[in-house]
């Protein structure tokens, strides 16, 4: 059997992420396509448009057959843990392929820069050190550092797919895996662009929110649907309408506690302090504090962390995974029952269908676990929304089935 994995946001599924799935399945042949998807935290720092299941009903109509969610650790992290977190478990799947969008679609490029990455040059570290003391961000830093060195393949390092490709590739390498990577040229508009047309980015679509029927025709009619449907009800959520709350975290919290996140480094913490009290909106304050050193969304990946309480330690902790310890299933198409009973029979983790059921054994499969339970019901408290006011989601919202 043909198992094709997919790593996804689907934040909220649109027109591009539908000829990202037909593509694969085209390419690869796939028996059965399933989804490892962020839960309701997504790697940009910020609270996913609608909650995870609403999310996985979108893409379940749209063609995919699974959806798996990526546990929460993971899917706030940097690119590269990100990537890591997302190649265990298509490990966990026995995914035999996968499939990402790239901006250049050129994977020998991306290769080469893992082998390089993995194996790296002292010159090259020394280069990349020197422009990380001159206040640069790493990525920027990494950039310049191959274009004095490797010119040819610094050009990939300036777009977000093909930096999530290249830390997908060099996951690959690090655990050993056999799963074989395809890319496809992404489509349309570039991930950050909020220009309208039908295959506009996901930012765009979340931008309109309030103006829902701009955006219609760049989503699969189910997808909308599903979003409208989300914001007639109040259900939907953006990280700024959760700055009041972040404001009082970030100043009640110590210097030190805040140096205990993830991803911080020297000033950074007094830094957000400062400019807490000089900032009365959201994007103001992330404006205020974004730098070449500091990226906007290092910044809001920091603020969700302080949110959720994942510190360094936990970090680490997941990092140090060579297997994932569990798979929570979100949603399936029951047309493809028998398909997916002959996978769920030759699985090697525990799978999590029913969520009173499972007991974690491990420190890892407890630190994710309890990470995950608890990101679901802040988010769900965040949302002002009495058909979630009973809170603990994940033991009361069924499985989505088609």
């Amino acid at each position: 059997m043909i198992i094709t994995g997919l790593i996804v946001e689907y934040n909220p599924f649109h027109n591009g992420h539908l000829y990202h799935l037909t593509k694969s399945r085209e390419i690869t042949q796939a028996d059965l396509t399933i989804a490892v998807m962020s839960g309701n935290f997504v790697q940009r720092g910020e609270p996913a448009i609608i909650n995870k299941w609403d999310r996985a009903e979108m893409a379940l109509k749209s063609g995919v057959d699974v959806l798996i969610e990526l546990p929460t650790i993971y899917a706030t992290s940097s690119a590269e843990n990100f990537s890591y977190g997302a190649i265990l478990a298509l490990e966990a799947i026995k995914a035999t392929n996968f499939v990402f969008g790239s901006e250049s679609n050129e994977i020998s490029k991306l290769r080469d820069i893992a082998k390089l990455s993995i194996n790296e040059p002292d010159k090259l570290s020394t280069e990349i050190k020197k422009n990380l003391n001159d206040g640069l961000s790493f990525m920027q830093a990494k950039q310049l550092a191959y274009e004095k060195f490797y010119p040819n393949l610094s050009d990939i390092l300036t777009e977000p797919n093909n930096i999530l490709g290249l830390n997908y590739i060099k996951a690959l390498s690090v655990l050993n895996s056999q799963i074989k990577p395809y890319a496809i040229k992404r489509k349309g508009a570039n991930y950050h662009s909020l220009d309208l047309s039908s295959l506009s980015s996901a930012s765009a679509i979340r931008m309109r929110i309030n103006s829902l029927d701009e955006v219609k025709s760049a989503m699969p009619e189910r997808s909308y649907t599903i979003l409208k449907k989300n914001k007639n009800n109040r259900s939907t959520l953006q990280v700024g309408e959760i700055f009041a709350i972040i404001s009082i975290l970030l100043k009640r919290a110590k210097i030190e506690e805040l140096y205990s996140l993830p991803e911080m480094e020297i000033g950074m913490p007094e830094l957000l302090k400062k400019e807490i009290y000089l900032s009365s909106t959201f994007d103001e304050f992330i404006n205020n504090c974004t730098s070449k050193r500091y990226s906007n969304s290092r910044i809001r990946r920091a603020l969700i962390r302080l949110l959720l309480g994942i510190t360094q330690t936990d970090l680490e902790e997941s990092q140090k995974a060579t297997s994932l310890p569990y798979l929570r299933i979100l949603g399936l198409n029951s047309n493809k029952g028998k398909l997916i009973k002959q996978w769920k029979d030759n699985l090697e983790v525990d799978l999590i269908q029913k969520t009173s059921n499972y007991k974690p054994e491990s420190k890892l499969s407890n630190l994710l676990w309890t990470t995950d339970l608890k990101a679901t019901d802040l988010y769900f408290n965040l949302i002002k929304n009495d058909e979630y006011s009973l809170g603990k989601q994940d033991f009361i919202h069924p499985l989505v089935i088609i």
